[in-house]
C-alpha cells in the first residue's frame, strides 16, 4: 500500500490517500474527519479571586435563608473557533481561612466540586423544623470555553442557613477564594479556521407600555468590545399597521438596527445591539413613534457583521413557522410577537385576571435553545371575553443546523390553543 500525503498550505488541511485502489481510498482528511488538536501554545494559566459568600438567619426560630446563585467569570477571549477546554488542572485557595487542601491541583475537566458541607442539628427544639441540619453548603466550579469563544469560569453555589433557636442568629460563610488553574485549549481539525458568530442568553428585559420605555436588562460579565443584542416585540396600543422602535439605546449606548419587520395589524420585531464594554446590568430604552407595549429579550453575541432575514406572519392561527438555513459557521435567532390572542371566555370577568389566569407558553419545534421572556399580557376586551394582549418568544437556531423551520405554537398552560395574529423572523447571523 502507498499512503500519499497531501497538505495544502493555506488551510492547513491534511489528507492521506490509499493509492492501491480504484477508486483511490482516502484514508484520512482532517476536513472531513474529527481530529481533536492541541498545540503547545494553547496552554492557559491563571487565577481568578471569588468573593466572599455570606447567608445569616436571625431573629425568628427556625427561619430560613438561602443563597442560590450562578456566577460567571471571564477569564480570557479564545482565539480559536469552537475551542474547548481538553484537560487540565485547578485548584482552590482559601484567603482568609486557608484550609489543609489547598494545595492540592484537582482535574479541571467537568465541574469541581469545592466544597460541601453540613453542620450539626439544631440544640433547641423548634416547633416547626426541629432536628434538623441548620447550615448546609455546596459548591462546584467549572471552566469552559462558552458560545462566544470566551474561557469562563462558573462558580455554582447553594448555602442555607436556618435560625437554631439559641442564641437566635446563625451565619454560614464562604470564604474568598482564589482558583488558579492550569488548562489545554484544542480544538477540532475539520473546523471553520476563522472568527465565527455567537449569540449567548442574557434573560429578559421586562416589559412596558408607552412611546418611551425604559427596561433593564442583564448585560452578564463585562470585556472589552462586549457586544449586547436585543430583541424587542411591538404591539402598537391602537390603529395600524405594526410598528417598530424609531431608536433605542442599550446601557446608554446608541444601538444600531440590524433587522425588523412589521405586520399590517398591530405587531412588530426588531433586533438591536450595541458595544456596551462595561457594567453587568443596565437600562435597555426603546422609543416609538406611537404608544406601544413593548417585550424584549437581551443576548450578548460575538463577532456580528451582518444578518439574513427570513420572515413569517400568520392571522386567526396559534402556529407561525419561518423557513432558514443556518450554515456551519453562522448561528441563527427567531423572535416572534403575537397579539389579540383569544384565550378565556366567562359570563362575568373574574375578579383578579393575574391571579385567575394562568400563564401562557409556547412550544417550539427545529429550534434548539427556548427563551420565553415576559410574553402576555392580559386585558378584558368584553364582560365575557380576556384576551392575551401581547406575546413574546425567542428561540436560538444552533451552528449548523442546516435547512429548518422553526416553528411557535401560542398554547395555554392547559394545552389549549391560543389564536391570534402572530409575525415571526429569522435571523442568520453573519
Amino acid at each position: 500500500m502507498t499512503a500519499p500525503l497531501q497538505y495544502i498550505a493555506a488551510t492547513g488541511r491534511l489528507v492521506i490517500r490509499d493509492a492501491t485502489t480504484v477508486p483511490v481510498k482516502v484514508l484520512l482528511d482532517t476536513d472531513t474527519d474529527d481530529f481533536l488538536c492541541v498545540k503547545p501554545s494553547d496552554y492557559r494559566t491563571g487565577s481568578q479571586v471569588i468573593p466572599q459568600r455570606v447567608a445569616s438567619s436571625e431573629g425568628v426560630d427556625g427561619s430560613q435563608v438561602v443563597v442560590d446563585l450562578s456566577e460567571e467569570y471571564f477569564l480570557g477571549t479564545i482565539d480559536i473557533p469552537n475551542a474547548r477546554v481538553v484537560r487540565g488542572m485547578v485548584k482552590f485557595e482559601s484567603l482568609s481561612d486557608p484550609q489543609s487542601g489547598d494545595d492540592i491541583w484537582q482535574k479541571a475537566g467537568g465541574s469541581q466540586l469545592a466544597f460541601i458541607n453540613g453542620v450539626s442539628q439544631t440544640t433547641v427544639p423548634q416547633s416547626d423544623l426541629g432536628g434538623f441540619n441548620r447550615v448546609a453548603s455546596m459548591g462546584f466550579y467549572s471552566l469552559y470555553v462558552n458560545e462566544l469563544n470566551h474561557l469562563i469560569l462558573q462558580e455554582r453555589l447553594v448555602m442555607r442557613c436556618r435560625d437554631r433557636g439559641s442564641p437566635p442568629e446563625g451565619f454560614l460563610y464562604r470564604r474568598q477564594l482564589t482558583v488558579s488553574y492550569r488548562i489545554l485549549i484544542g480544538f477540532w481539525l475539520n473546523q471553520y479556521f476563522s472568527s465565527l458568530p455567537g449569540i449567548a442568553y442574557r434573560g429578559p428585559a421586562g416589559r412596558s407600555t408607552g412611546t418611551s420605555v425604559s427596561l433593564t436588562g442583564d448585560f452578564g460579565y463585562a470585556y472589552s468590545g462586549r457586544r449586547i443584542g436585543v430583541a424587542i416585540s411591538s404591539r402598537r396600543e391602537s390603529g395600524s399597521p405594526g410598528t417598530v422602535p424609531t431608536s433605542v439605546t442599550i446601557g446608554g449606548v446608541s444601538a444600531t438596527l440590524h433587522a425588523s419587520e412589521t405586520d399590517g395589524v398591530r405587531n412588530g420585531v426588531s433586533f438591536w445591539s450595541a458595544v456596551v464594554p462595561t457594567g453587568t446590568s443596565g437600562a435597555v430604552v426603546v422609543n416609538h413613534s406611537v404608544s406601544t407595549f413593548v417585550i424584549a429579550s437581551v443576548f450578548a453575541v460575538a463577532n456580528l457583521t451582518t444578518v439574513t432575514k427570513s420572515v413569517s406572519s400568520s392571522s386567526g392561527s396559534n402556529t407561525s413557522a419561518v423557513s432558514m438555513t443556518v450554515p456551519d459557521n453562522k448561528v441563527g435567532l427567531v423572535i416572534s410577537a403575537s397579539s389579540f390572542a383569544s384565550e378565556y371566555f366567562w359570563a362575568a370577568p373574574p375578579v383578579n385576571i393575574n391571579i385567575t389566569i394562568p400563564p401562557t407558553r409556547t412550544d417550539w419545534t427545529s429550534a434548539t435553545f427556548v427563551h420565553e421572556d415576559y410574553r402576555t399580557r392580559f386585558v378584558v376586551d368584553s364582560p365575557s371575553e380576556i384576551r392575551v394582549n401581547g406575546m413574546h418568544s425567542c428561540a436560538v437556531v444552533r451552528r449548523g443546523a442546516g435547512s429548518v423551520t422553526p416553528t411557535v405554537i401560542y398554547r395555554t398552560r392547559a394545552g389549549a390553543a391560543v389564536n391570534g395574529t402572530m409575525l415571526t423572523m429569522g435571523l442568520v447571523l453573519n
